[in-house]
Protein backbone atom coordinates (compact mmCIF):
# COMPACT_ATOMS: atom_id res chain seq x y z
CA UNK A 1 0.00 0.00 0.00
CA UNK A 2 3.12 2.41 1.08
CA UNK A 3 4.15 4.32 2.98
CA UNK A 4 3.01 8.38 3.57
CA UNK A 5 4.98 11.10 6.11
CA UNK A 6 1.90 12.97 7.75
CA UNK A 7 2.83 16.01 10.08
CA UNK A 8 2.05 15.28 14.00
CA UNK A 9 0.89 18.82 13.64
CA UNK A 10 -1.86 18.34 11.02
CA UNK A 11 -3.19 15.09 12.99
CA UNK A 12 -3.68 17.20 15.94
CA UNK A 13 -5.65 19.82 14.43
CA UNK A 14 -7.65 17.61 12.73
CA UNK A 15 -8.38 15.85 16.19
CA UNK A 16 -9.08 19.42 18.08
CA UNK A 17 -11.20 20.45 14.75
CA UNK A 18 -12.90 16.92 15.00
CA UNK A 19 -13.94 17.88 18.59
CA UNK A 20 -14.68 21.48 18.46
CA UNK A 21 -17.16 20.49 15.31
CA UNK A 22 -18.66 17.97 16.98
CA UNK A 23 -19.48 19.60 20.60
CA UNK A 24 -22.90 19.30 22.06
CA UNK A 25 -23.51 16.38 19.65
CA UNK A 26 -25.88 13.17 21.28
CA UNK A 27 -23.50 10.79 20.61
CA UNK A 28 -22.40 10.21 24.05
CA UNK A 29 -18.91 11.42 23.59
CA UNK A 30 -17.23 13.90 25.99
CA UNK A 31 -16.00 15.95 23.56
CA UNK A 32 -15.23 19.33 25.91
CA UNK A 33 -12.78 16.60 27.72
CA UNK A 34 -11.11 16.10 25.11
CA UNK A 35 -10.63 19.76 24.68
CA UNK A 36 -9.43 20.36 27.92
CA UNK A 37 -7.74 17.13 28.17
CA UNK A 38 -5.51 18.47 24.68
CA UNK A 39 -5.54 21.80 26.34
CA UNK A 40 -4.17 20.21 29.87
CA UNK A 41 -1.35 18.14 27.91
CA UNK A 42 -0.01 20.87 26.16
CA UNK A 43 0.54 23.21 28.86
CA UNK A 44 2.15 20.52 30.83
CA UNK A 45 4.09 19.97 28.63
CA UNK A 46 5.24 23.33 27.64
CA UNK A 47 5.74 24.02 31.62
CA UNK A 48 7.93 21.08 31.77
CA UNK A 49 10.30 22.17 28.98
CA UNK A 50 10.44 25.55 30.21
CA UNK A 51 10.94 24.68 34.04
CA UNK A 52 13.85 21.93 32.48
CA UNK A 53 11.72 19.49 34.31
CA UNK A 54 11.90 17.47 30.81
CA UNK A 55 15.29 17.88 29.12
CA UNK A 56 15.38 20.19 26.13
CA UNK A 57 16.20 18.86 22.64
CA UNK A 58 16.26 19.88 18.99
CA UNK A 59 12.77 18.08 18.56
CA UNK A 60 10.62 19.58 21.67
CA UNK A 61 7.93 21.66 21.44
CA UNK A 62 9.70 25.07 21.43
CA UNK A 63 12.27 23.98 19.32
CA UNK A 64 10.01 22.76 16.86
CA UNK A 65 8.42 26.36 16.45
CA UNK A 66 11.96 27.61 16.50
CA UNK A 67 13.19 25.76 13.45
CA UNK A 68 9.85 25.99 11.59
CA UNK A 69 11.30 28.17 8.72
CA UNK A 70 14.15 25.82 8.97
CA UNK A 71 12.37 22.61 8.44
CA UNK A 72 10.26 24.18 5.28
CA UNK A 73 13.82 24.72 3.82
CA UNK A 74 15.03 21.17 4.34
CA UNK A 75 11.75 19.50 2.69
CA UNK A 76 12.30 22.26 0.31
CA UNK A 77 16.04 21.05 -0.63
CA UNK A 78 15.14 17.39 -0.13
CA UNK A 79 12.92 17.74 -3.51
CA UNK A 80 14.09 17.32 -6.79
CA UNK A 81 12.12 20.30 -7.58
CA UNK A 82 12.02 22.48 -10.93
CA UNK A 83 14.01 25.72 -10.48
CA UNK A 84 11.15 28.12 -12.37
CA UNK A 85 14.04 30.71 -13.51
CA UNK A 86 15.51 27.64 -15.15
CA UNK A 87 14.98 28.06 -18.60
CA UNK A 88 16.41 25.46 -20.08
CA UNK A 89 14.28 22.88 -18.79
CA UNK A 90 11.34 20.79 -20.85
CA UNK A 91 8.28 21.57 -18.76
CA UNK A 92 4.47 20.45 -19.58
CA UNK A 93 2.40 23.92 -20.09
CA UNK A 94 5.92 25.80 -21.25
CA UNK A 95 6.23 25.01 -24.14
CA UNK A 96 9.02 22.84 -24.70
CA UNK A 97 12.57 23.89 -24.16
CA UNK A 98 13.42 27.71 -24.87
CA UNK A 99 15.75 28.72 -27.97
CA UNK A 100 19.08 29.37 -27.16
CA UNK A 101 19.36 27.21 -24.15
CA UNK A 102 20.83 23.85 -23.97
CA UNK A 103 18.37 20.91 -22.02
CA UNK A 104 19.46 19.19 -18.79
CA UNK A 105 21.01 15.95 -18.90
CA UNK A 106 17.95 13.30 -17.85
CA UNK A 107 19.27 11.69 -14.53
CA UNK A 108 19.45 7.87 -14.80
CA UNK A 109 16.70 5.72 -13.36
CA UNK A 110 17.00 4.22 -10.36
CA UNK A 111 16.79 0.55 -8.95
CA UNK A 112 13.41 -0.68 -9.25
CA UNK A 113 14.80 -2.30 -5.49
CA UNK A 114 15.98 0.66 -4.26
CA UNK A 115 11.92 2.37 -3.09
CA UNK A 116 11.51 -1.52 -1.40
CA UNK A 117 14.83 -1.73 0.47
CA UNK A 118 14.52 1.86 1.68
CA UNK A 119 11.04 1.23 2.78
CA UNK A 120 12.34 -2.08 5.39
CA UNK A 121 14.72 0.17 6.40
CA UNK A 122 12.74 3.12 7.46
CA UNK A 123 10.41 0.24 9.02
CA UNK A 124 13.09 -1.71 11.07
CA UNK A 125 14.60 1.83 12.30
CA UNK A 126 10.86 2.53 13.66
CA UNK A 127 10.91 -0.21 15.50
CA UNK A 128 14.07 0.05 16.62
CA UNK A 129 15.67 -3.58 14.80
CA UNK A 130 18.85 -1.18 14.01
CA UNK A 131 20.56 -4.78 13.00
CA UNK A 132 18.08 -5.59 10.48
CA UNK A 133 17.94 -1.85 9.74
CA UNK A 134 22.33 -1.65 9.12
CA UNK A 135 21.99 -4.95 6.89
CA UNK A 136 19.06 -3.28 4.44
CA UNK A 137 21.15 -0.36 4.81
CA UNK A 138 24.14 -2.48 3.46
CA UNK A 139 22.17 -4.00 0.53
CA UNK A 140 20.82 0.05 -0.44
CA UNK A 141 24.67 1.12 -0.86
CA UNK A 142 25.65 -1.98 -2.57
CA UNK A 143 22.83 -0.92 -5.26
CA UNK A 144 25.10 0.07 -8.50
CA UNK A 145 24.38 3.67 -10.33
CA UNK A 146 22.32 5.19 -7.25
CA UNK A 147 23.70 8.89 -6.56
CA UNK A 148 24.32 8.94 -2.53
CA UNK A 149 21.29 11.46 -2.44
CA UNK A 150 18.82 8.86 -2.81
CA UNK A 151 20.39 6.71 -0.97
CA UNK A 152 19.56 8.88 1.94
CA UNK A 153 16.24 7.77 4.13
CA UNK A 154 14.20 10.31 5.72
CA UNK A 155 16.63 12.96 7.81
CA UNK A 156 15.75 11.60 11.23
CA UNK A 157 15.89 7.83 10.32
CA UNK A 158 19.36 8.00 8.82
CA UNK A 159 20.44 10.19 11.63
CA UNK A 160 19.13 7.62 13.64
CA UNK A 161 20.76 4.72 11.83
CA UNK A 162 23.55 6.58 11.75
CA UNK A 163 24.22 6.90 15.43
CA UNK A 164 22.86 2.99 16.17
CA UNK A 165 25.81 1.99 13.88
CA UNK A 166 28.03 3.72 16.20
CA UNK A 167 27.23 2.67 18.62
CA UNK A 168 27.48 -1.35 17.32
CA UNK A 169 31.15 -0.18 16.37
CA UNK A 170 30.23 -0.82 12.49
CA UNK A 171 32.39 2.73 12.14
CA UNK A 172 32.95 2.13 8.33
CA UNK A 173 29.52 1.95 7.40
CA UNK A 174 28.18 4.29 9.91
CA UNK A 175 30.33 6.78 7.85
CA UNK A 176 29.02 6.05 5.14
CA UNK A 177 25.15 6.53 6.45
CA UNK A 178 26.86 10.01 7.87
CA UNK A 179 28.03 10.87 4.01
CA UNK A 180 24.58 9.94 2.51
CA UNK A 181 23.01 12.62 5.38
CA UNK A 182 25.10 15.10 4.23
CA UNK A 183 24.59 14.83 0.59
CA UNK A 184 20.71 14.86 1.13
CA UNK A 185 20.62 17.27 3.80
CA UNK A 186 23.30 19.78 3.42
CA UNK A 187 21.99 22.66 4.58
CA UNK A 188 20.00 20.84 7.68
CA UNK A 189 21.03 22.64 11.17
CA UNK A 190 22.55 19.03 12.20
CA UNK A 191 24.76 19.28 9.40
CA UNK A 192 27.82 20.69 10.87
CA UNK A 193 27.24 17.96 14.08
CA UNK A 194 27.18 15.37 11.58
CA UNK A 195 30.38 16.45 9.96
CA UNK A 196 31.84 16.76 13.48
CA UNK A 197 31.03 13.42 14.38
CA UNK A 198 31.87 11.72 10.73
CA UNK A 199 35.08 13.31 11.05
CA UNK A 200 35.94 11.41 14.52
CA UNK A 201 35.01 8.17 13.04
CA UNK A 202 37.68 8.98 9.86
CA UNK A 203 40.31 9.83 12.91
CA UNK A 204 39.90 7.54 15.90
CA UNK A 205 38.83 4.73 13.85
CA UNK A 206 39.40 4.38 10.65
CA UNK A 207 42.78 5.76 9.88
CA UNK A 208 41.48 8.67 7.40
CA UNK A 209 43.33 11.82 8.29
CA UNK A 210 43.02 13.61 5.53
CA UNK A 211 39.16 13.24 4.89
CA UNK A 212 39.14 14.11 8.98
CA UNK A 213 40.34 17.27 8.65
CA UNK A 214 37.97 18.07 5.54
CA UNK A 215 35.18 17.26 7.78
CA UNK A 216 36.38 19.50 10.97
CA UNK A 217 37.01 22.42 8.29
CA UNK A 218 33.68 22.26 7.13
CA UNK A 219 32.20 21.72 10.05
CA UNK A 220 34.20 24.48 12.74
CA UNK A 221 32.59 27.75 11.60
CA UNK A 222 28.94 26.42 12.29
CA UNK A 223 29.59 24.47 15.62
CA UNK A 224 27.86 26.43 18.59
CA UNK A 225 27.37 23.51 20.93
CA UNK A 226 30.36 24.03 24.21
CA UNK A 227 30.68 20.04 23.59
CA UNK A 228 30.90 20.24 20.08
CA UNK A 229 33.51 22.78 20.14
CA UNK A 230 35.47 20.99 22.61
CA UNK A 231 35.76 17.65 20.52
CA UNK A 232 36.52 19.79 17.81
CA UNK A 233 39.66 21.29 19.64
CA UNK A 234 40.53 17.66 20.52
CA UNK A 235 40.29 16.34 17.17
CA UNK A 236 42.64 19.79 15.41
CA UNK A 237 45.18 18.78 18.18
CA UNK A 238 44.97 14.62 17.31
CA UNK A 239 45.02 15.32 13.71
CA UNK A 240 47.85 18.40 14.06
CA UNK A 241 50.52 15.58 15.51
CA UNK A 242 49.98 12.75 12.80
CA UNK A 243 52.48 13.92 9.88
CA UNK A 244 51.44 12.12 6.38
CA UNK A 245 50.35 8.89 8.23
CA UNK A 246 47.30 6.71 7.33
CA UNK A 247 45.59 6.24 4.80
CA UNK A 248 43.58 8.72 2.69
Amino acid sequence: MGVFSIPAAWFIGFAVAKDLLFVGASDNVARVAHLGGYAVGALGAAIALASGLTPRDHYDLFGQVRHAARRREIRGAAKEAVDPTDLSTTRPGLGGRREGRAPRAEEPALPPELADLRAQASRAIAGRDFALAGRVYKAILELRDVPPKATALGRGAQLDLAGALVASGDHALALAAYERFLAAYPTDKEAAHTRLLAALLCARYLNQPTKARLMLEQARAALTEAEDLAIARELEAELGARVGGGSQ
